[in-house]
């Protein structure tokens, strides 16, 4: 599995097939989570949270905090 990151997104790419990406903005001292995606013949492996997991190390590195607007991530952070 690949990890490709970019100033919007995390995704995790199976051979050429994006399987899991969030999608999240920085605003000020936030990292806004928007959007949650597994694909359905990967879910239930933990992708979505190594998604957070990966947002959480983003955020501590640059020092945000996080605002979760999708579900997933509401819920995930609200644990």
């Amino acid at each position: 599995m690949k990890e490709l990151l970019t100033s919007n997104s995390y995704s995790l790419v199976d051979i050429d097939k994006v399987i899991a990406v969030v999608s999240f903005e920085i605003s000020g001292d936030e990292l806004i989570i928007l959007h949650t995606f597994v694909d359905e013949s990967y879910r239930g492996q933990g992708l979505a949270k190594k998604l957070m997991e990966k947002c959480d190390e983003i955020a501590k590195k640059n020092k945000l905090r996080i605002k979760p607007v999708c579900s997933y991530a509401v819920k995930y952070f609200s644990a």
